[in-house]
C-alpha cells in the first residue's frame, strides 16, 4: 500500500502529482508545490517508529544544515518535518537518471568520468566542510542531471536521511539493504569511528563500478562473504575488465577503496587534486597541439654603428651622439 496517493496534499502545500520511485526503506513522489509554483520531489520513509528519538532530533538538525547549502552537485533540501504519515523530506526535483540506472545498460568513458568523478569530490567535500557525513553513497543515491549530454550535472541525494536510514536498517535486511553493502566501508562494519574517508570509501567502489560495469567482488554472493571481502579482498582489476584504461586512473580509484581509512585520501579536496593532475596529463596526451607552447622569437638585432673616420668634425659628432 503506498504511503501517498495522487491529490493527497502534504504539510499544507505539496500536492502528489505521480509516483516516482519505491525502495525497501521508502517511497518518492513528484509533487507540486502551490507555494512556489514548481515541482518538488517528495521522499518519505516507510517507518521511522522504531528509531530513537535523539536519531530523529540529529536528522532534522543536518536538513537543516543541508538546507542552508547550496551546492550545484549536492540536491537541495527545501522543506522537511513530521505528520501523522511520518518523516518527509521535500527536495530538489531533477530531470535525468540515476547511476544506477545508467550503469544498467552502459558505462562511463575514461573522459565522462573524469568529469563525472570531479563532481562527486566536490559536492562531496562541500557537506563534509559543513560537517555532514552520507555514509550511504551509492549509485541509486547519484543523479545524473541533464545525462546523457556533455553539460551534465552531478546531484548527490540523502545527506539529510542517511543516518536515519542507518538505523531503519538496523530493523530488519530486505534488497535496498543488501544493495548498500556493495560500498560499505570496512570501519562501518567493524563499529570503529567514522570521518570524511568513510564516504571517500564508499565513493571509490561507485568509482570502480562506473568504469567497468561491474562491482569490486563480483564472484562474491554471499552477504557474510561480501563482508569478509571489504575488510580482507582486493578488488579485480580494472584494467582486467577494460585494458584500454589509464593505469594512473586505476590506482586513484583503487587509493579511494583503501580498507584502512589511513590508506585512503584525507579528504574529498585532496582526492579531487589528484584526479585534476591525471586529468591534465591525459589531456596533454590526447591532444598535445592544444599544449603545445613555440619558442619565443629572438628580439630583433640592433643595427651596427657604421665605421667612420674617428678624426674630423663628423666622426666628433657621431661620437657625442652615439654616447
Amino acid at each position: 500500500m503506498s504511503l501517498q496517493n495522487l491529490g493527497d496534499i502534504v504539510a499544507g502545500r505539496y500536492e502528489v502529482v505521480s509516483a516516482l520511485g519505491a525502495g525497501g526503506l521508502g517511497e518518492v513522489y513528484l509533487c507540486q508545490d502551490a507555494h512556489s509554483g514548481t515541482s518538488v520531489a517528495l521522499k518519505r520513509l516507510k517507518s521511522t517508529q522504531d528509531i530513537p528519538p535523539a536519531i530523529l532530533e540529529q536528522t532534522q538538525r543536518e536538513a537543516r544544515i543541508l538546507s542552508e547549502l547550496k551546492h550545484r552537485n549536492i540536491i537541495r533540501i527545501y522543506d522537511f518535518g513530521m505528520d501523522s504519515k511520518g518523516f518527509y523530506f521535500a527536495l530538489e526535483y531533477v530531470e535525468g537518471p540515476s547511476l544506477s540506472d545508467v550503469l544498467r545498460g552502459s558505462i562511463l568513458d575514461q573522459s565522462t568520468f573524469v568529469k563525472f568523478a570531479g563532481q562527486c569530490l566536490e559536492g562531496l567535500g562541500a557537506a563534509h566542510r559543513k560537517g555532514l557525513l552520507h555514509l550511504d553513497i551509492k549509485p541509486a543515491n547519484i543523479m545524473l542531471h541533464h545525462f546523457p549530454g556533455d553539460e551534465f550535472t552531478v546531484k548527490i541525494l540523502d545527506f539529510g536521511v542517511a543516518k536515519l536510514i542507518e538505523e531503519v536498517r538496523h530493523t530488519g535486511q530486505d534488497e535496498e539493504t543488501f544493495g548498500s553493502i556493495y560500498y560499505i566501508a570496512p570501519e562501518q562494519l567493524t563499529q570503529k569511528p567514522l570521518d570524511t574517508r568513510t564516504d571517500i570509501y564508499s565513493l571509490g567502489h561507485v568509482f570502480y563500478q562506473s568504469l567497468c560495469g561491474a562491482i569490486a567482488f563480483p564472484e562474491v554472493k554471499d552477504m557474510m562473504a561480501l563482508l569478509q571481502a571489504h575488510l580482507y579482498e582486493a578488488p579485480v582489476p580494472l584494467q582486467q575488465y577494460h585494458p584500454a584504461l589509464d593505469t594512473e586512473l586505476c590506482e586513484w580509484v583503487y587509493w579511494l577503496m583503501g580498507k584502512s581509512p589511513d590508506d585512503r585520501p584525507e579528504s574529498a579536496q585532496a582526492a579531487l587534486i589528484e584526479l585534476t593532475k591525471i586529468n591534465l596529463r591525459l589531456q596533454k596526451e590526447q591532444r598535445p597541439e592544444e599544449f603545445f607552447i613555440p619558442e619565443p622569437e629572438p628580439p630583433p638585432v640592433s643595427p651596427e654603428v657604421p665605421a667612420v673616420a674617428k678624426g674630423g668634425l663628423l666622426g666628433r659628432l657621431f661620437r657625442r651622439t652615439a654616447d
